[in-house]
């Protein structure tokens, strides 16, 4: 399946009571997106690296996952993206191995990394 900015916009309208979206004055410094347990999207702007955000919105993510019931978040992570394997080690994430990722009809091979959560 080929991903179009169709597919981009349907699938991001179903995602946005799942989003938390982080502000530096009038700026968007990230977000973050759960589905179920999943923290599906994570992105800190280059700019405020650094200043608590890469650690506020995971933070919250596994709020939302908490009070959804779910007991694990858990994060797909690529291969080669190192600041996140580190990001997420550093934060006392499980590092669960490798598992093909299914999305748009595609595997992508990635590692799933998973924290406990409570409400």
């Amino acid at each position: 399946m080929t991903r179009t900015t169709q597919t981009f916009r349907s699938r991001a309208a179903q995602r946005i009571a799942g989003t938390t979206v982080a502000v530096a004055g009038d700026e968007v410094a990230g977000f973050v997106t759960v589905a179920a347990g999943e923290v599906e999207q994570v992105y800190v702007d280059a700019a405020v690296r650094g200043g608590g955000v890469a650690r506020a919105l995971p933070a919250g993510a596994q709020r939302q996952v908490a009070a959804a019931r779910h007991g694990v978040a858990w994060p797909a992570v690529v291969p080669g993206n190192a600041r996140a394997w580190r990001f997420y080690e550093r934060e006392a994430w499980q590092d669960e191995g490798g598992f093909d990722y299914v999305t748009a009809g595609m595997r992508v091979p990635c590692r799933r990394y998973t924290k406990r959560v409570q409400e």
